[in-house]
């Protein structure tokens, strides 16, 4: 339900010519370990198999095996 009110108010500042993103550099490993972390549980209360799989890089709930992580620049929270 948070994130739909988060996301009606973007809408809104969208449309008012006032929306900003807020940029910060993050490792993006552990901003997947994140979501992996907040997600698989309710995944597998439905009975889901949850992973994401990239090219060189395999993250499942039973194995993360990441080489180097990348540093981006973006909005974190928009990215999870």
């Amino acid at each position: 339900m948070n994130f739909i009110i988060q996301d009606l108010l973007d809408y809104s500042q969208i449309k008012a010519g006032k929306f900003r993103l807020n940029y910060s550099t993050f490792n993006i490993r552990e901003t997947i370990e994140k979501v992996m972390c907040m997600q698989s549980s309710k995944a597998r209360d439905k009975g889901l198999n949850f992973g994401v799989k990239f090219k060189n890089i395999n993250i499942s709930e039973e194995s993360l095996m990441i080489g180097e992580s990348p540093l981006i620049c973006c909005d974190e929270h928009r990215i999870m």
